[in-house]
């Protein structure tokens, strides 16, 4: 299954919909992290009113393959404070099952439709990083899908 990314900036303090915002990224999502790099990295910042959020979607291994493809760069991250992961799920009773992933500088709240929506989990105390990982706030694509597959595994 191909993966299709796509960044926004999202205004604080609102709910989404989970449906309508898979959509755009599945319509207007890019197959890689080019339009968003700034030197060697996607930057996830938060500036008081709107949030930067990176989307991806496809499926749980389609995911984590892709990310490890892209091995050490380009780093994604919020070097001024916290990275979010929220995972999503959208069974399906044809086909696969449909991910959606979530990385935001803020916890956003989501109306969940007929997906299976995880807690916000705050990547700086996930159990796979060590001590050093643990001070950065940018994570490699590597990393992250050693992350991210650890949250796949738990539910």
């Amino acid at each position: 299954m191909q993966v299709k990314c796509f960044k926004i900036a999202l205004p604080i303090g609102r709910m989404y919909s989970v449906e309508p915002v898979s959509k755009v990224v599945e319509e207007q999502g890019n197959t890689s992290l080019n339009p968003w790099k700034e030197g060697d990295s996607v930057p996830i910042r938060s500036n008081g009113t709107a949030a930067e959020t990176l989307f991806m979607l496809g499926g749980r291994r389609s995911i984590t393959h892709w990310l490890r493809q892209l091995g050490p760069t380009p780093t994604i991250g919020n070097q001024y404070g916290t990275v979010y992961a929220t995972t999503m799920r959208k069974k399906k009773t044809f086909g696969k099952d449909l991910t959606m992933v979530a990385l935001s500088a803020i916890e956003n709240q989501w109306n969940r439709n007929d997906w299976a929506v995880s807690n916000a989990l705050d990547l700086q105390y996930a159990t796979v990083l060590t001590t050093l990982q643990r001070r950065s706030k940018v994570y490699t694509p590597t990393q992250l899908a050693d992350l991210l597959e650890q949250i796949f595994n738990r539910g």
